[in-house]
């Protein structure tokens, strides 16, 4: 009896293949690629990544600007002895901490094209432009390490068809099975290197909608790194020093998770780098309208300068603004230095 044909072309005869591309598409590693994924999109905070178009052209640090603050944070994430595995990185609104966290995240990520760096996930929030729904924190994060992590996307595999509505569940039980099970509980690894950890940005912990859920998130990191110190991740979090962030972290049983870097307002060094960068922004001003200021004219004057560095008081919110303003296109009576002079009145 001769045996059953199988495959895609069982019992057919009398044709040829010319050239054919072949295709196994019924492996469980092709299933889990395509289809794992597509049913958290919809939990999954639109536009919050690094890299997202939605944020272009995102805020970074002038060259040579913020070199103390990044330092201290790079110092305390590549130290893999490191005793805490939790930053909060906190300064009031304008102090650039959103320029810091996306610096140090597309650094790693150039880290990560050159065979070193394991930047697992970046979350900037943002209430204005409508990022900051708290019950998609932990799924946008998940998301963002399930891409990277074919070990930690089997699992999320797994689970997700055990219980489709996982990503639906409280934040405290999204921890449980997003975070502290396959990285507390079960101990999974990324593909190993030097350091093991993955790095999770998290910038605008206060624009969060809601203050108890922001306080809660904080919550289950501390336990997490507290109760695992040698899970494979880092959490980098900024915030503005809210009342209630600043009662959350003078816990008792938080302070023991966590490491701080706060940015000073009128610093040296803010004042130093905003000096830098409106020097450098007027240079581009003055050499794209040379016919609106004559290359001989001393434009700004240092008094005016001064002026500007010391309204700034160290906040590149306002020099960036100021520039904004005085980068005007040129009309018949607008051009920069007619805008300057309005920003000084109004200083004045």
């Amino acid at each position: 009896m001769r045996p059953k044909a199988i495959g895609n072309f069982a019992g057919a005869h009398h044709f040829a293949l010319n050239s054919p591309y072949m295709y196994d598409i019924t492996t469980n590693h092709y299933h889990m690629r395509a289809d794992t994924l597509q049913p958290m999109v919809p939990f999954v905070i639109e536009g919050a990544e690094f890299d997202s178009s939605e944020r272009a052209p995102p805020p970074r640090c002038h060259p040579g600007t913020r070199q103390d603050i990044m330092g201290a944070i790079l110092a305390w994430r590549n130290n893999n002895s490191r005793a805490k595995r939790l930053l909060w990185l906190n300064g009031p609104a304008g102090i650039g901490k959103s320029a810091i966290i996306q610096t140090l995240a597309e650094a790693e990520a150039e880290a990560v094209s050159a065979g070193t760096g394991k930047l697992g996930a970046t979350l900037f929030i943002s209430r204005s432009n409508e990022r900051n729904e708290s019950n998609r924190v932990l799924a946008t994060i998940a998301y963002q390490l399930a891409v990277k992590d074919p070990t930690y996307r089997a699992y999320i595999t797994e689970r997700m068809t055990a219980d489709p509505r996982i990503l639906g569940k409280s934040m405290t039980e999204q921890f449980k099975l997003l975070i502290a099970q396959p990285f507390g509980e079960l101990a999974l690894q990324p593909p190993a290197d030097e350091d093991h950890a993955w790095s999770i940005y998290l910038d605008g912990l206060d624009e969060c909608n809601n203050e108890d859920a922001q306080c809660r998130l904080v919550e289950l990191i501390g336990a997490f790194v507290l109760q695992y110190p040698e899970a494979p991740l880092v959490w980098i979090i900024a915030s503005r020093p809210e009342k209630h962030l600043q009662d959350l972290f003078a816990r008792e049983d938080i302070v023991p998770s966590f490491h701080q870097v706060t940015i000073p307002v009128n610093s040296d060094e803010a004042c130093r780098d905003v000096e830098r960068y409106l020097r450098t922004e007027f240079t581009k001003i003055k050499d794209k309208h040379p016919y609106l200021i004559p290359a001989t004219c001393q434009w700004p004057t240092e008094t005016q300068f001064l002026t500007l560095g010391c309204a700034a008081s160290g906040l590149f919110i306002f020099a960036s603004t100021v520039v904004r303003f005085v980068d005007t296109n040129p009309a018949p009576q607008i051009n920069p230095m007619t805008q300057l002079k309005l920003v000084l009145a109004l200083i004045k």
